[in-house]
C-alpha cells in the first residue's frame, strides 16, 4: 500500500512537473510574441514620428496646400463669373445708347463677344475640374492618414493583448 501510494505520489510530481514545463514553453512563446509585437508597435511609432515630423507636416502642408489651391480656384471662379455677368450687361447697355453701329461692328462685336465667352466658359469649365481634382486630393491625403492611424490603433491594441495575457500567466505562478 506504501509503495502504490509513493508511486501516485511520482506520478502526480511527474504530470504537475509536466504541466508546469507545458506552462512554462507557451509563457516563453508568449514573451517571444510580445518582444517581437513590441519591437514592431516601437519601429511602428518611431515611423509614425518621423513621419508626423516629415510625412506628418508633408501631409498637413500638402492639404493646406491643396486647400490654397481649391480656394484660389474657386476665387478666379468667381471673378470670371463676375467678368461674364458684366460683360452681358455691358452689351446690353452698349446697344441701348442709341448709337448706330454698322452691322458689319455688330457681327465683329458679336464675334468677340462670343470668342470672350467661349474662353471664359473653357476657363471656367478647367476651374471647376481643377477644383474638383484638388478637393479629391485633400479627400485621398485625409483617408490615408486615417487608415495609418486606424492600424497603429490596432497594433497598440494587440500588444495590450498579448501584455495581459502575459501577465496573466506570471500572475497564476
Amino acid at each position: 500500500l506504501l509503495a502504490t501510494v509513493q508511486r501516485l505520489r511520482d506520478h502526480r510530481g511527474k504530470r504537475a512537473r509536466h504541466r508546469l514545463r507545458a506552462i512554462q514553453a507557451e509563457r516563453d512563446v508568449a514573451l517571444e510574441k510580445v518582444k517581437v509585437l513590441e519591437k514592431e508597435v516601437q519601429e511602428l511609432h518611431m515611423k509614425a514620428i518621423w513621419k508626423s515630423e516629415n510625412w506628418g507636416c508633408s501631409s498637413t502642408d500638402a492639404v493646406q496646400q491643396a486647400t490654397n489651391e481649391r480656394n484660389a480656384a474657386l476665387g478666379r471662379l468667381h471673378e470670371l463669373q463676375e467678368s461674364l455677368a458684366a460683360q452681358a450687361n455691358n452689351g446690353d447697355r452698349g446697344t441701348g445708347d442709341g448709337v448706330k453701329i454698322s452691322t458689319e461692328a455688330q457681327t465683329d462685336f458679336i464675334g468677340v463677344q462670343d470668342g470672350i465667352d467661349l474662353a471664359a466658359s473653357s476657363c471656367l469649365q478647367e476651374l471647376k475640374e481643377e477644383v474638383s481634382r484638388i478637393s479629391q486630393r485633400l479627400d485621398e491625403e485625409a483617408a490615408s492618414r486615417q487608415n495609418a492611424e486606424m492600424k497603429c490603433q490596432r497594433l497598440e491594441e494587440l500588444v495590450n493583448g498579448f501584455q495581459k495575457r502575459l501577465n496573466g500567466l506570471n500572475n497564476s505562478f
